[in-house]
């Protein structure tokens, strides 16, 4: 690569970086990013590899917890409890 080429190319980056920048900035005012907001119902407690393909999940939803076993071509529901509400003082 020239150093011509060099100098026609790099002001074509700056200007692809700054579209990619201005778009996303647009989609975040907008409100189209796909960011869970925190606080929602939904907990993720813990999770645990089994092997390479499937995972164990610990998930509590509306005073409830359910242990997940996901991949390994299917998810399967393996137990669900209720939590005990927490005494008032």
């Amino acid at each position: 690569m020239s150093l011509i080429q060099f100098a026609l190319a790099l002001p074509a980056l700056a200007a692809v970086l700054a579209i990619a920048l201005a778009a996303a900035w647009f989609a975040r005012k907008l409100g189209l990013n796909r960011a869970v907001p925190r606080g929602t119902h939904i907990i993720l407690l813990d999770n645990l590899p089994i092997d390479a393909k499937r995972r164990l999940h610990l998930i509590e939803c509306n005073g409830r917890r359910l242990l997940l076993a996901t991949g390994g071509g299917g998810d399967i529901l393996l137990s669900t409890w209720s939590i005990p509400a927490e005494p008032r003082a």
